[in-house]
């Protein structure tokens, strides 16, 4: 179960930026009404169970995303390899269906596939 909040826009620059300030000023929401705005929260929730005769993972997960001017909905799963060491394979897949509020837009559907590799 995961539920996480975020405020403001992306960062541009990625870790880089963050890491380089030399001050942490504008860094908070404080009464910003533009980073307000671009407030999200997400909520997952999965769970976990052997697979493939106890030599992997399968987690099926659920989600829900609301921002200010969406809702995204997920349903995902997942297989994880039994890891040898530090190696470890992972594959994905995720359906969603994003709805735009006040807005007379068809809703998003949207297929991905991911694969993690670490060695």
């Amino acid at each position: 179960l995961a539920l996480v909040q975020t405020v403001g826009a992306s960062a541009a620059g990625g870790m880089n930026a963050l890491l380089g300030r030399r001050t942490l000023a504008g860094l908070g929401a404080n009464n910003n009404d533009a980073a307000l705005q671009s407030r999200r929260q997400e909520l997952k929730l999965g769970y976990g169970f052997s697979a493939l005769g106890g030599r992997s993972t399968a987690k099926t997960e659920l989600g829900i995303n609301f921002g200010q001017d969406h809702r995204e909905y997920t349903l995902g799963w997942r297989l994880g390899i039994a890891q040898s060491g530090p190696a470890a394979l992972e594959f994905g897949l995720e359906a969603s269906r994003r709805d735009h509020a006040g807005e007379n837009a068809d809703p998003e559907h949207g297929i991905g596939f991911k694969v993690n590799a670490r060695w």
